[in-house]
């Protein structure tokens, strides 16, 4: 069922020294959070209850980026969501359009 995979941006904030602002990604099939664990360029994205991890603070400026500036993307054939630098580009061919999220993805 699509409503099982709408998200929501969470109340709570959290903003870097940068200035920049970041809020969870709430699913609202569970409550659970969108969350990265940052330990390779090809990090597993989970949902997990919220809160204690900074995998959960994401921000939409030009990609869907967390706090670690991992962004959010796709596998190169669509079917896994990952985090990872933008250097996977260059480093593993990954096309730049997998970081891009508007609309509904199925």
């Amino acid at each position: 069922m699509l409503s099982s995979r709408n998200w929501y941006w969470g109340s709570e904030a959290f903003t870097n020294i940068a200035g920049e602002t970041f809020h969870r990604l709430v699913s609202r099939a569970n409550g659970d959070c969108l969350t990265t664990d940052q330990k390779t360029a090809t990090n597993a994205v989970r949902t997990s209850p919220c809160g204690g991890s900074t995998g959960q603070w994401w921000d939409y400026g030009e990609a869907l980026t967390n706090y670690d500036s991992d962004m959010l993307r796709t596998s190169s054939n669509g079917d896994a969501v990952y985090s990872s630098p933008y250097s996977v580009v260059d480093q593993y061919g990954i096309e730049p359009g997998r970081f891009t999220w508007w609309g509904v993805h199925a």
